[in-house]
C-alpha cells in the first residue's frame, strides 16, 4: 500500500468533511497521533486502521487506498461457495460426500480455512448418509411417522447447505448440526456448546462467576507477545483485565479480538485467528486469511487499558479522558 497516496487522500476527505484531527479521531477511535503521522506519510497505515478511518467519513476504503490484490478476496470466497454448494450435486448424482471429498483433497494445503470448512462438510454428508439409511428403514418398518421422518431428511440436508452456503461467503464461518466428527480438525480445539450449558447451572451454583473471569483473564495471557505482521511489521497482543478482552495493538490503535473457542479468535471484520502451540503447549504463532505470523517476543511492555465507548459497554458513570 502506499503510504503517499494515503495520506493525501485521508488529508482530503478529512478537510472535505470538515473534520479536524482530533474529531476524526473521536469519530474513529483511532488516535490523533497515530492520524497525524499518517497524513504526513511517517507510518504504512494497516488495513484495519485504515477501515475504521474509511467508517468514520463514511467513505469506501478504496476512496483512501487500492487494495494490493483485490481478487484475493474474490478467489477465497469462490472456493469456500464451490465446498459448501458441491454437496448439492447430490440431488442430481448419487453419493454427494464424494463432491465436497474430491474439492477438499483439492485445496486443503492452499488456506487452512478450506481445511476447516472441508471437513466440516464431508463429516456432514457422511453423517446425512446415515440417516438416509435410517430413513429408508424407518420407512419399511414404522407406520406413519416413518413417512414423515424419510420425507424430512432431504429438504433439512437442502436448508443446511443453502445456509452454510451464505454463512460462509459472508462470515467465513459454518455450522452443521447433527454432525459426528468422522474427520478431525486439526490445530483448532472447538468447545463443546452443549457441555457448556451444562456447566452454566454449575457456576451459577457455587457462584464461581469472579473466579471464572479471573481463570479467563489468565488464559489470555498465553497469547501475549510481539509477533509478525503484514507488510514486515509487527503486532503487539495484549490482555486487559478491565474488561477480560485480548487486544492487538496496531499503530498505537488497539483493536479487540472476540474469543470463539480454545485458541481461536475472531477480529473486528469477523476474520478467524487461529493460535498454534508447541510441544510444550505454549504459543508460537498464529493464522488467519492463509498466513503465518510468527511470536517474536513475550518480553512486552505492558500498556495501560482504558474503556472505550465504541468497543464494550462502559461502566455507568465513567467518562473518557485523554
Amino acid at each position: 500500500m502506499e503510504t503517499q497516496s494515503v495520506a493525501q487522500n485521508l488529508r482530503y476527505q478529512r478537510k472535505l468533511k470538515g473534520f479536524t484531527q482530533t474529531t476524526l479521531s473521536e469519530k474513529s477511535e483511532v488516535t490523533v497521533r497515530t492520524i497525524q503521522r499518517i497524513e504526513k506519510g511517517d507510518v504504512n497505515p494497516q488495513l484495519q486502521t485504515v477501515k475504521l478511518l474509511a467508517n468514520a467519513l463514511e467513505i469506501d476504503i478504496e476512496d483512501l487506498l487500492v487494495l494490493d490484490n483485490p481478487k484475493e478476496e474474490t478467489l477465497h470466497k469462490k472456493w469456500l461457495l464451490f465446498i459448501h454448494g458441491s454437496p448439492l450435486l447430490g440431488f442430481v448424482f448419487p453419493f454427494s460426500v464424494l463432491f465436497p471429498l474430491f474439492l477438499w483433497l483439492h485445496k486443503r494445503e492452499d488456506n487452512p480455512i478450506y481445511n476447516t470448512h472441508g471437513i466440516k462438510v464431508i463429516n456432514f454428508q457422511l453423517s446425512m448418509t446415515i440417516l438416509y439409511v435410517l430413513a429408508l428403514v424407518s420407512l419399511v418398518t414404522i407406520e406413519g411417522w416413518g413417512f414423515f421422518f424419510f420425507m424430512a431428511v432431504i429438504p433439512f440436508n437442502f436448508l443446511v447447505i443453502l445456509y452454510n452456503i451464505f454463512k460462509a461467503i459472508s462470515t467465513q464461518t459454518c455450522y452443521y448440526p447433527l454432525s459426528i466428527s468422522f474427520l478431525k480438525i486439526p490445530a483448532t480445539k472447538v468447545s463443546n456448546p452443549s457441555s457448556t450449558l451444562l456447566v452454566i447451572p454449575l457456576i451459577v451454583t457455587l457462584g464461581c462467576s469472579s473466579s471464572q473471569k479471573n481463570s479467563a483473564f489468565e488464559s489470555l495471557l498465553d497469547y501475549e507477545g510481539q509477533y509478525e505482521y503484514v507488510d514486515s511489521t509487527t503486532l503487539t497482543l495484549v490482555a486487559s483485565e478491565l474488561d477480560t478482552t485480548l487486544y492487538a495493538v496496531i499503530d498505537d490503535a488497539k483493536y479487540p479480538l472476540a474469543r470463539i473457542a480454545q485458541d481461536s479468535f475472531t477480529n473486528i471484520q469477523g476474520t478467524p485467528i487461529t493460535f498454534s502451540r508447541d510441544h510444550s503447549n505454549k504459543v508460537v504463532d498464529y493464522q488467519t486469511d492463509g498466513q503465518i505470523f510468527k511470536l517474536i517476543s513475550v518480553d512486552i511492555e505492558k500498556i495501560e487499558m482504558l474503556p472505550r465507548r465504541a468497543l464494550f459497554h462502559n461502566p455507568d458513570g465513567y467518562q473518557y479522558q485523554q
